[in-house]
């Protein structure tokens, strides 16, 4: 989990915040039986998570940020600027179980994040 920090998560349910400074970030989101969950409080024991959907963006770069779930590029930002999608009743929901991937285009470069946590069933 080189590159980010995740800055605060429920115990259980709910959602947590990730951010990444001027270095790539990889962050597991669904735990299996070799990996397990970044966002999780209690390594998918007590707090199984099975993907996440962004909902909340906050940025600023002056090359670009891209992020990609799995092998997947589902958004490219540059500039600066906040997308809150949760306000707007959607979230980017590609590929929910996949690994977040962030690429930063310099070292100033700079993305705060939400992410609502799923469950078997839907979120909690």
């Amino acid at each position: 989990m080189a590159g980010q920090n995740i800055i605060f998560s429920h115990n259980s349910g709910g959602r947590a915040f990730i951010r990444v400074n001027g270095a790539n970030a990889a962050i597991n989101v669904a735990a299996n039986s070799t990996v397990g969950s970044d966002i999780s409080t209690a390594n998918g024991t007590v707090d199984p998570v099975v993907g996440a959907t962004l909902t909340k963006l906050i940025w600023s770069t002056s090359s670009n940020i891209k992020i990609s779930r799995g092998a997947n590029t589902i958004l490219t930002l540059n500039g600066s600027g906040m997308w809150d999608l949760k306000s707007m009743g959607v979230a980017l929901t590609e590929f929910p179980a996949a690994q977040i991937n962030v690429v930063v285009g310099d070292a100033n470069s700079s993305l705060l994040f939400e992410c609502t946590k799923l469950y078997v069933g839907g979120s909690l």
